[in-house]
């Protein structure tokens, strides 16, 4: 089964990246219908918490490790996602920083297709595409704020 996500229901992918991705298309969905913007930013905030205790847990896992890899692309997600939901939640335009989220979950999902395949180069090279497309976002947001 996979979703609108891009997720498929079973394997790696199926943890807490797919919980962080799939709770991120229903934040995004709940404030582009109008959803309080305090419960958008506190769900936000509550998936943030949810993702650091993952990565506290997997800590000790090895480099290559599902969880390692879990946790890594859904600190990502959250990070890619940020922008969006606090444009829409403040009713403003977010057609470009949701592109920026869709494009960095795209990259995540081919770095998990990569992980699976056993392809560390690959997932490396989906991973920096990922965090150079969150990092290119938030400087984006940064000078706009700032003007």
């Amino acid at each position: 089964m996979t979703t609108s996500d891009g997720l498929s229901g079973d394997g790696p992918g199926s943890g807490i990246f797919r919980q962080v991705a799939d709770t991120l298309v229903d934040l995004t969905r709940a404030a582009r219908t109008g959803a309080d913007p305090e419960a958008i930013r506190i769900a936000h905030t509550a998936l943030r918490d949810q993702w650091e205790a993952a990565a506290n847990d997997a800590s000790e896992a090895g480099a290559g490790s599902v969880d390692r890899f879990e946790t890594v692309a859904a600190a990502l997600c959250v990070d890619a996602y940020r922008p969006a939901l606090e444009s829409l939640s403040l009713g403003r335009d977010a057609t470009r920083e949701l592109e920026t989220a869709r494009d960095t979950l795209r990259c995540l999902i081919r770095a998990r297709d990569a992980f699976v395949a056993g392809d560390p180069t690959m997932v490396r090279r989906w991973f920096r595409l990922a965090e150079i497309t969150v990092a290119m976002e938030t400087e984006r947001s940064s000078k706009e704020d700032g003007d």
